[in-house]
């Protein structure tokens, strides 16, 4: 097959579209298949995850489907895959004449698609109902943890001594929130603090301020492989996003940061899996609720995903093969 991905990364939009793409475009070259990326540009620091995915760079809306066209020319295009919240039916009608069949990777349920498959990796929720109105009679819909596109090295088995607490508030600049959140978490707080930060945050002698406090965090910048942290440390505070599944499939019990209506509803879904403490990014600088969310994060004895669940990206593979 030649599968087309379209999605973009940056400081502004965040790395997720591409963190979970990317593990499902690697999984289909490894399977034989080429595969291609058509982006409005990803950062150089994150081009790692991207290793046998050829590019091919657009600056406009209208420039992406020209290219489009011209790759369907060359050879026909059998999947075009669309991870990306700032496209809709609109886009992807237009591009029906470029590709055999069109995947959308979503999990806003917000606008109207028009797709041949819908992938929602989200543990299942109520708000995957609104689906149903918002995709055509034909398309299939590939919902829940059985599909979900984490790297492979988070199927691996967790540490069996672990320490440290994991921080991490989702890429881009997120400065003020993370210097708020290290001054007001309680002087008996999991030990060592590792914070994942991107190069967004500034040279890393610029972030020493933030290790000024009654705590000495270790800083990880644009770290590639995050699995082995995530294995080792014994809780996490994270705003919610991907990182909270790969969290969940190794064991690691967490505070996820929640703000939008997906994000509640993702992150009560895992508090009430056992999994996790829910935490309201409102209350998040309220010392009190903090300290009881780390409290109860210690209480947390969540077995990990992975033992339940196999890699979902070869699932997903395989439904794209065998589509009829």
């Amino acid at each position: 097959m030649r599968v087309v991905f379209r999605f973009d990364a940056n400081d502004q939009i965040g790395h997720g579209h591409l963190m979970r793409s990317s593990v499902l475009a690697r999984r289909l070259a490894a399977r034989g298949h080429q595969v291609e990326l058509l982006s409005h540009g990803i950062p150089e620091s994150l081009q790692a995850h991207l290793q046998g995915v050829r590019l091919h760079r657009a600056q406009t809306v209208g420039e992406d489907l020209e290219i489009l066209s011209g790759l369907n020319h060359s050879r026909d295009v059998d999947w075009l895959v669309v991870d990306h919240y700032g496209i809709d039916a609109d886009w992807e009608t237009q591009a029906r004449s470029a590709a055999h069949r069109i995947l959308v990777i979503d999990d806003l349920a917000n606008r109207l698609h028009d797709c041949d498959a819908l992938l929602d990796q989200n543990i299942c929720n109520p708000h995957q109902s609104a689906y149903r109105e918002l995709l055509p009679g034909h398309c299939q819909q590939w919902l829940g943890m059985a599909h979900l596109l984490a790297r492979a090295s988070f199927y691996h088995d967790s540490c069996d001594e672990r320490r440290g607490l994991l921080v991490f508030l989702g890429g881009g600049n997120h400065r003020q929130a993370l210097n708020g959140l290290l001054q007001d978490m309680v002087p008996d707080a999991l030990e060592p603090i590792e914070v994942l930060l991107t190069s967004a945050y500034g040279p890393v002698q610029a972030l020493q301020p933030l290790a000024s406090g009654r705590y000495k965090p270790v800083f990880h910048v644009d770290l590639h492989d995050t699995a082995p942290l995530c294995r080792r440390v014994a809780g996490a505070v994270i705003r919610c996003g991907f990182m909270a599944y790969e969290l969940a499939l190794v064991g690691t019990p967490m505070v996820i940061i929640h703000a939008t209506p997906i994000q509640t509803e993702v992150a009560l879904a895992l508090q009430a899996a056992g999994y996790a403490v829910a935490l309201s990014e409102e209350k998040l600088a309220d010392r009190d609720s903090l300290t009881t969310a780390l409290t109860a994060l210690r209480e947390l004895r969540p077995k990990p995903m992975n033992q339940i669940h196999s890699p979902g990206a070869e699932h997903v593979a395989q439904l794209m093969e065998r589509f009829q």
